[in-house]
Parts: C-alpha cells; sequence; structure tokens
C-alpha cells in the first residue's frame, strides 16, 4: 500500500566513479548506506492531491506532425526523462510534465520525455490532452513542449523500450551533457515498475542494464554524464555498481519518496556553465523545497 506521509526522504548525488555519496545542506541525515527494501518496495509514496492547473496548448499536445515540430539544435544539456506513469501514479506524471513546460525559453536544455498513461487514471481536467496511451514531449533551444500524438502504446517495462528512447534521444539531440531519468515506483535492484496495461510488466536491474548498453551503442555514445532515478529505493549499491558503467553521476533516493517526485521546475535553471555535479545539487534543493 501507498502510505499518505514518509519519515524521512533521503537523496543522494553519487560520483559513480568512486560511489561516494554527498548530500544537500538541506538534509545532512542522508546516508549512502544500502536499505532492504519492504515487503510492498514498489510503494511510492502519496502525498496531497496535485494542482496541474498550469495547462500545455492541447493543440502542441496532441500534434500529429511530430518531430518536425521541434527544430533541434545543440543545448548545454539533454535531458530524457522516461515517465513510466502506467499505473496508479499516472496523476503526479502528469503534474510532472506540467512542471517541464518552464525549460520553453531556455536555450540551453533539449528535453525528451516519454510518457506512458493509464486509462483507468484520467484527470477531470487533464492538461495534456486526455490521452491514454504513450507520447513523446519535445523541448529544444528555448521552443515549447510539444507532444507527438502518435497515439502509440507501449510497453515501458520493456528494456527495448528504454534501449530505443535512450538512443534515439541522444543521438538526435546533440549536448554537450547528457542525463537520462527513469520515474515510476522503484524497488532498489529487484527494478522499477510496473506498467499495468502490458501486464503488470517491470524493468529490474539486469533489464535496465541491458537497456543502457543498448541504447548508448546504438547514439554511439561510451556513457553520459548523469543518471537519476525518480523513485523510491534505487539509491542502493547494486544499482550504482551496475549503473557505474554508464553514468559518472547517479541521483536516487535510499528511501521513500513522496508522490510527486521531483521538482523538474529546476530543468529551467540549466545554464551554459551547469557542470553534472551542479544539475544534481539542484535537483536535490528543488526535490526539499517542494
Amino acid at each position: 500500500m501507498r502510505t499518505p506521509t514518509r519519515a524521512r526522504v533521503a537523496a543522494a548525488l553519487i560520483a559513480l566513479s568512486v560511489v561516494a555519496a554527498c548530500s544537500s545542506d538541506d538534509d545532512p541525515s542522508t546516508d549512502d548506506t544500502v536499505t532492504d527494501a519492504p515487503d510492498d518496495a514498489d510503494a511510492r509514496v502519496d502525498d496531497d492531491e496535485i494542482d496541474a492547473t498550469d495547462e500545455i496548448d492541447e493543440t502542441d499536445a496532441t500534434d500529429e506532425t511530430g518531430d518536425d515540430d521541434v527544430d533541434v539544435e545543440q543545448a548545454s544539456w539533454t535531458v530524457l526523462v522516461y515517465m513510466m506513469g502506467d499505473n496508479d501514479l499516472e496523476p503526479y506524471a502528469v503534474d510532472d510534465v506540467v512542471e517541464m513546460t518552464g525549460v520553453s525559453g531556455s536555450g540551453e536544455v533539449n528535453l525528451v520525455t516519454l510518457l506512458d498513461r493509464h486509462p483507468a487514471y484520467e484527470l477531470d481536467d487533464d492538461p495534456l490532452g486526455e490521452f491514454t496511451d504513450t507520447e513523446v514531449f519535445r523541448s529544444s533551444g528555448g521552443s515549447d513542449l510539444v507532444g507527438d500524438g502518435d497515439g502509440s502504446e507501449l510497453n515501458v517495462g520493456s528494456p527495448d523500450t528504454l534501449s530505443d528512447f535512450i538512443a534515439e534521444g541522444l543521438s538526435a539531440n546533440p549536448a554537450d551533457h547528457y542525463a537520462v531519468v527513469l520515474w515510476n515506483h522503484g524497488a532498489g535492484w529487484p527494478g522499477m515498475g510496473p506498467d499495468e496495461t502490458d501486464g503488470n510488466d517491470i524493468l529490474d536491474l539486469a533489464e535496465i542494464d541491458q537497456a543502457f548498453t543498448d541504447g548508448l551503442a546504438e547514439a554511439g555514445l561510451d556513457r553520459i554524464d548523469l543518471v537519476g532515478f525518480d523513485a523510491c529505493l534505487m539509491a542502493t549499491y547494486e544499482v550504482a555498481a551496475v549503473m557505474s558503467q554508464y553514468a559518472d553521476y547517479m541521483i536516487a533516493s535510499s528511501e521513500l519518496e513522496p508522490g510527486h517526485g521531483w521538482n523538474y521546475e529546476v530543468l529551467a535553471d540549466i545554464t551554459a556553465d551547469t557542470d553534472p555535479m551542479t544539475l544534481g545539487s539542484m535537483v536535490i534543493d528543488g526535490f526539499a523545497e517542494q
């Protein structure tokens, strides 16, 4: 069961080359210890109802022309967000995409977000246009966040879906720095998920490993700057050991997260001088403030 409150959330920005954690000043209790997953380990904690009142233009969110509407430019950062929202966290996924609209106007970020939704968790006043399948939202060079509207239904618990997203997102969006964020319920080494409309499929750690191996190879990259897990319980030694093959830094929580997860408005504050440690600290500070 998801619980309405949390005792403590610890966020760690881990330098994967040495598996050393550093915490934000707002949370001196953060540590780099491995925590055992509870029996219901895929529970990301619910909290107060979200308020997704800042609407994305419905025409943009369901634009049938897809990629042609976003002119991709070289940026300081390309950030990919893989949102496994095909479960009870779907309302929070919608809210986080609304937060990402703040990237519009920033010429320093190429943002690509894959959002998979669930038909049973529709919002009364949906800022994303009430789609229930899978869409990819893009913003490049300060453009508005635009959805592809292709009507596909993807199994986000499949490593092939994740590897394709990584490969296409990185190769099509050149930047000085790259980050990939995985969003959902989390349980440490057992993985992330589920995708309820695809047989409750999950991404276990071996599948995440496979997806990054295949995706980065297809994109022609050896590694990226930052990998993030906007999910519960993913800051474990096992996860860090696997992700050290693919990224210089990892940001994750060793304990439960509230339903709203990260504050994606901080992506709008990325500048040409933002390095991986700075971006990780921005995410931690924004999470603590929210």
